[in-house]
C-alpha cells in the first residue's frame, strides 16, 4: 500500500519490531508473493525507506490512501493532452471555467478512474501552461508589451480584452500590464479622472445643442456619450478582473488552510497525537521571529506544515515532517516554475529534517517521484475527501460513460465504497438498526454505534 518494493530485510525488521515470527523466505508461496509485488507498477527500484525504530511514536492514518496514478498513465496522459492542445489551441479561452466536452472525453479515454475526479484540475493546469508560455513571450517582446500597457493606461482596451488577445490568464495580465496593488490604485485614479473629463465634454456638447435648438442631439454629442459609455465599460471590466484575481488567490489560500486543518484534526482527534509532539508552520515561524528578536540564528530555515519533534512511525514509514499540497504536479503539464518550486521545497525538507510525508488534496502522480533527490525518504498519501471524490467520480463515469467493473482501477475505487459509504444499506449487508430505533438505511443518531444486519458496526 505504501508503494515501495518489498524486500526481505524490511520484512525481517518489521517482524522483529512487531514481535512476530518472520516468514520463511524459501517458502514457494512467499517467493510467489514477493515476485508479484516486484512486478507491481507502483514498485520503485533503488534504496528503500528505513524501518521505523521500535520505540518511535506510532500514528495510524487509516483514512488516508495512496491514490497514486502510475507512470504508464502519467506518460499517456501528457502525450494525449499535447495532441489535444495542438488541435484546440486557437479556440481555447484560458480564463474560462467551462471545460470543453472533448477534453472531458479525452480524460475518460485514459481508463484510469483516479483521473476522473481531477478533470477540472487537469484543464486548469493546461490553461496555466498556455498562459505561462504566452506570458514569457510578452516578457521577451518589450515593444509589444509596452503597446498593450499604453492602451490599458489610456483606457483604449480593458485588462480582460488584453488578456484574451494575448492568451494569458487574468493574474498574469494584472502582473505584467499593471503590477502590484499600488499600481492598481494608480490605474483606477487615472481612468476615473479620464472618465470625468469625458463626462464634462459630453455635458458641454449637450449645452451647445440646447443653445442651437437641436432637440435630438448632434453627432458630436452622440460620439461624446459613446466615449463615456466605452470607458465606463472598460473600468467595470478592469474591476471584474481585479476582483476575480483576488477571489482566486483567496480561495487558493483557504484550500491550503483547509488541508492543513484536516490533517491537524486527524492528528489530534482521530490519532490522539499529543499536541506537544509536533510544531505547526505557525509555531515554527513564531519561534523564528522570537529568535530573530533576540538576535539569535533562526532555528528553522524551512517551515513545513507540521514538524515532529522526533521521528515518528506513520503507517510503517519514518516521518519527521508533513506538508499538504493543494495542487497537481506532473512534468510537461504543470508549469516549470511551479514544478521547480515544489522540487526545491521537498528536497530542502528532506535535507534539513530527514524523511517526511506529502499529503495531497487529490490523487497524485507517480511521475512526481522523479523530482525527489531521495525518493525513498518521501512518503505520499491523499486526504480522505480525495478518496470520496474518486469514488463519486468512479460511480458517475461507470454509470454515464460506459466504464464497467472490468476496469481494475474502477474495481479498486468501488472497493473503498463498500467500507466507507454507508449511505444506503450500512456496510453493504442490508439495512441497519440505528440508535434512534429506525431501520431506514440511514443513521440519524450521534452515537456511532449502529449495527448492520450482517453484525458489523458502522457510523
Amino acid at each position: 500500500p505504501s508503494g515501495v518494493a518489498v524486500c526481505t530485510a524490511s520484512i525481517a525488521a518489521l517482524c522483529k519490531q512487531q514481535k512476530c515470527e518472520a516468514p520463511n523466505i524459501d517458502d514457494p508461496k512467499v517467493k510467489a508473493y514477493l515476485n508479484k509485488m516486484k512486478s507491481c507498477p507502483y514498485t520503485r527500484d533503488g534504496e528503500q525507506p528505513q524501518v521505523p525504530a521500535a520505540d518511535a511514536p506510532l500514528i495510524r492514518l487509516e483514512c488516508f490512501y495512496p491514490l497514486e496514478v502510475a507512470n504508464k498513465f502519467c506518460d499517456k496522459l501528457v502525450r494525449d493532452i499535447k495532441k489535444w492542445k495542438r488541435t484546440h489551441l486557437q479556440t481555447m479561452d484560458v480564463n474560462s471555467d467551462n471545460i470543453p466536452s472533448s477534453f472531458q472525453s479525452l480524460i475518460l479515454s485514459q481508463r484510469c478512474s483516479l483521473l476522473f475526479s481531477v478533470v477540472d484540475e487537469l484543464y486548469l493546469r493546461l490553461c496555466e501552461q498556455i498562459s505561462f508560455f504566452s506570458y514569457c513571450k510578452l516578457k521577451s517582446q518589450p515593444p509589444r508589451r509596452e503597446k498593450w500597457q499604453a492602451k490599458i493606461q489610456d483606457g483604449v482596451v480593458s485588462l480582460k480584452t488584453a488578456a484574451t488577445e494575448c492568451k494569458v490568464r487574468f493574474c498574469e495580465a494584472v502582473s505584467i500590464f499593471v503590477g502590484k496593488k499600488s499600481k492598481r490604485k494608480a490605474l483606477r485614479n487615472r481612468l476615473r479622472s479620464l472618465l470625468n473629463s469625458r463626462k464634462i465634454e459630453h455635458a458641454g456638447c449637450v449645452r451647445h445643442d440646447e443653445a442651437q435648438g437641436c432637440s435630438t442631439g448632434s453627432w458630436r454629442t452622440y460620439k461624446a456619450l459613446e466615449k463615456v459609455e466605452e470607458l465606463a465599460q472598460i473600468i467595470q471590466e478592469n474591476e471584474d478582473v481585479f476582483r476575480e484575481v483576488d477571489e482566486r488567490n483567496s480561495s487558493k489560500a483557504m484550500a491550503g488552510e483547509d488541508g492543513e486543518s484536516v490533517v491537524m484534526e486527524y492528528f489530534l482527534n482521530e490519532c490522539n497525537v499529543p499536541r506537544d509532539l509536533f510544531w505547526t508552520e505557525c509555531d515554527l515561524k513564531r519561534l523564528n521571529a522570537e529568535a530573530d528578536k533576540r538576535g539569535d540564528p533562526l532555528p528553522f530555515a524551512r517551515t513545513p506544515d507540521f514538524l515532529f519533534k522526533q521521528v515518528v512511525n506513520i503507517n510503517g514509514r519514518c516521518v519527521r515532517w508533513v506538508d499538504s499540497k493543494n495542487t497537481l504536479i506532473l512534468q510537461n503539464l504543470t508549469i516549470p516554475p511551479q514544478v521547480a518550486k515544489f522540487r526545491q521545497q521537498i528536497n530542502a525538507y528532506v535535507d534539513s529534517f530527514g524523511p517526511g510525508l506529502v499529503i495531497w488534496h487529490a490523487c497524485f502522480f507517480q511521475r512526481a517521484g522523479d523530482l525527489y533527490d531521495q525518493p525513498h525518504s518521501v512518503f505520499e498519501l491523499s486526504i480522505p475527501k480525495a478518496k470520496y471524490a474518486v469514488i463519486a467520480a468512479g460511480h458517475a463515469m461507470k454509470v454515464g460513460h460506459g466504464v464497467t467493473d472490468a476496469d481494475p482501477d474502477v474495481r479498486a475505487v468501488l472497493a473503498f465504497a463498500e467500507l466507507k459509504l454507508a449511505v444506503a444499506g450500512g456496510c453493504g449487508g442490508g439495512s441497519m438498526t440505528c440508535g434512534s430505533g429506525g431501520t431506514t438505511g440511514v443513521c440519524k443518531c450521534s452515537t456511532k454505534e449502529c449495527v448492520c444486519k450482517c453484525g458489523a458496526k458502522t457510523d
